[in-house]
């Protein structure tokens, strides 16, 4: 089985879940029909914003344990849309990889 093949098939397993998850507690599925509107999607994506920054302040406390919580969110929020639009996230995650690979490194002259 080949990498790819792997992380496509955990994406699936883990985004069946989240989804089960959403439809017991009668939360919203984002579908690829929300991209047509102009709320939905932007407040997905505001709140993957949220857990990073919740990441973040978990950081500045020095609290280790709520970061890896946080992240865990910011994953859990992506697959979930990911999932629910149909967007194949392990084929976009090795598509950028590979394209990655054939950009030169630069990072704007900052130094992080």
């Amino acid at each position: 089985m080949t990498g790819k093949l792997m992380l496509e098939t955990a994406l699936k397993l883990i985004g069946d879940r989240i989804q089960d998850y959403k439809k017991i507690h009668d939360w919203k599925i984002t579908r690829l029909e929300d991209w047509a509107g102009n709320d939905e999607i932007p407040a997905v994506c505001m709140a993957v914003v949220a857990e990073i920054s919740e990441a973040y302040e978990a950081f500045r406390k020095n609290d280790i344990d709520n970061f890896k919580e946080e992240l865990a969110d910011v994953i859990i929020r992506i697959i979930g849309l990911c999932h629910g639009m149909g967007i194949n996230l392990a084929t976009e995650i090795f598509k950028k990889m590979d394209k990655n690979d054939t950009r030169p490194y630069k990072n704007g002259g900052k130094r992080v």
